[in-house]
Parts: C-alpha cells; sequence; structure tokens
C-alpha cells in the first residue's frame, strides 16, 4: 500500500518509528519512502491522460537510494486529469510502477481542472501584434518612428 499527500508530510508508522516523507510504500510490515520531507517538486502542466484528459504532473524525488539500484534515487509522480463530477473523490485511481525505483499515481478529479485558461487571450494578442507589424510595414518608416517613439 503507498501512503501518499500532496501538501504535507505522511506521518506513517513503519518499523517502530514514524517516517516524515511525501509519499511511502508499506508492504509486509517494511517500508520505503519513496520521496523525503524535502518541499521542492517538478511540475509539469499541461500533463495528458492516454485516454486524452488534461491535468498536471507533479514529480518529486527523494534522497534516499533505490534499494534495487543504489545509483539512482525513489521517485514519486501524481498525475491528477481533469474530471469535473469528481468533486469530493477521486475516480479511476490507478498505482503504476515502471520498476522498483519509480513510482506513479494517476486519477481523476476537479483539482486538474485548470482554473483560468489565458491562451485564447495570448493568441487574440499574438494576432494584434502581427496586424499591427503588417500595417506598420505598409505605413513606412515614419510611421514605424512614430509608434515607437509612442510605445517608449
Amino acid at each position: 500500500m503507498i501512503y501518499f499527500n500532496l501538501c504535507k508530510l505522511v506521518s506513517q508508522p513503519c518499523n517502530n518509528k514514524y517516517k516524515d516523507a511525501f509519499a511511502i510504500e508499506s508492504k509486509d510490515g517494511q517500508c520505503t519512502e519513496l520521496t523525503d520531507g524535502k518541499v521542492s517538486a517538478t511540475l509539469i502542466d499541461p500533463a495528458e491522460s492516454p485516454s486524452g484528459l488534461l491535468g498536471v504532473r507533479i514529480e518529486r524525488q527523494s534522497a534516499f537510494p533505490c534499494p534495487a539500484d543504489s545509483s539512482r534515487p525513489m521517485s514519486f509522480a501524481m498525475e491528477v486529469y481533469c474530471n469535473e463530477k469528481a468533486s469530493i473523490v477521486p475516480v479511476n485511481m490507478e498505482t503504476m510502477t515502471a520498476e522498483e525505483c519509480s513510482y506513479s499515481i494517476s486519477m481523476e478529479h476537479i483539482s486538474g481542472c485548470a482554473a483560468f485558461n489565458l491562451m485564447p487571450i495570448w493568441r487574440a494578442l499574438g494576432l494584434v501584434m502581427i496586424g499591427s507589424g503588417i500595417l506598420l510595414s505598409y505605413l513606412g518608416f515614419r510611421a514605424t518612428k512614430r509608434f515607437m517613439a509612442f510605445i517608449v
């Protein structure tokens, strides 16, 4: 079983002591820390699921070496894809292990949805800038010079 939390450390009793990490795997009474207690993480936005849903991927690495390969650290990734119907409990939660050193959990939840998308605004602004450039080239050097003096 994998215990994980996104925002705070999981305090899970393992081997008669508490382990503080963002993700811990518990198997047969033994625990492996998949991440350490460092707050830093890598955010990949947007991430796309195999079914085409958009969301985010958060990756964390541990300072602890992998038991199977001591030259590599343990790592844990959480993928949260947009599903506006899943507002309380995540749906389609899957645990994947690509190899012994890397664990991944994917789920669908409303938290994976974008709060505000700036892409349409950037596209419109880009079109205005391209149109302005074409117009200024047509009007010539004087108009371009006046326009640049106005902007600066």
